[in-house]
């Protein structure tokens, strides 16, 4: 699960969600999500646990913020070995 909430009291924030085929947001990055506003103190679900990704080693998510300071993003997975 990834979930983007906006901490901004005022402002909406645009968030892109990245998978890249590199560890630490390098390589080619692919989008899940792409320039999506999140509205004033809400909050978006970018994946939800019946659309998950599988990433193998050395593959990064990455997420940006149009502006900086105003999301806050949980990831919630688990690990197969």
């Amino acid at each position: 699960m990834i979930q983007v909430a906006n901490v901004d009291g005022a402002n909406a924030c645009d968030v892109t969600v990245d998978v890249h085929s590199a560890a630490s947001g390098g390589g080619t990055a692919y989008s899940l999500v792409s320039t999506i506003s999140v509205p004033a103190d809400a909050s978006l679900v970018a994946l939800d646990k019946n659309t998950a990704i599988y990433l193998e080693e050395n593959t990064s998510i990455t997420a940006t913020a149009g502006t900086a300071n105003d999301l806050e993003v949980i990831v919630s997975y688990e690990e197969i070995s």
